[in-house]
């Protein structure tokens, strides 16, 4: 019998027919990249998305934009995990009191993986400490269960002029 090939988005396997069954011969990384023909556009409405999902508090939209694994790096360099990010974000630890401003936003791709940098400004309580001011910042999503997801999230404070 003939080998068999399946090819999803992510991976290639071949099976062969075998006297037991079906036995996997061989498995590899898929080539097929996902189609954005303007990854600026693309990325920019899902930081929206994002953004709005933060000042709502809607932790349904922030666990799936955010990958298992996700982390998140504050400008002091404290790392947190993604259900520590969205527990501060829904507690009253931190409180956005104007929607979140996203700009500069440059797109980098690397076929499942986008490297998105940009300009965040917004107003906001963290352990009742208002803040004000814009911050730089980084977010790496791959493309992974048919939809990008976010791994990492850097921010940088902007140096006060």
């Amino acid at each position: 019998a003939e080998p068999i090939v399946y090819d999803d988005l992510f991976d290639s396997f071949t099976f062969k027919k075998t006297g037991d069954g079906w036995k996997l011969i061989h498995l590899h990384e898929s080539n097929k990249e996902p189609d954005i023909s303007d990854p600026v556009k693309f990325f920019s409405k899902i930081e929206d998305e994002w953004s709005d999902a933060i000042y709502r508090k809607d932790a349904k939209v922030l666990d799936r934009i955010y990958a298992d694994e996700y982390i998140y790096i504050d400008p002091k360099g404290n790392v947190i995990n993604k259900q520590q990010n969205i527990n501060e974000v829904v507690n009253s630890v931190f409180k956005v009191l104007t929607p979140m401003k996203i700009s500069d936003i440059n797109v980098r791709m690397y076929g499942t993986v986008a490297v998105l940098t940009g300009i965040e400004t917004s107003t906001f309580t963290y352990n009742g400490i208002k803040t004000s001011g814009s911050q730089d910042f980084m977010d790496i999503f791959t493309y992974r269960d048919g939809r990008w997801q976010c791994i990492l999230t850097q921010y940088i404070q902007k140096p006060e002029k």
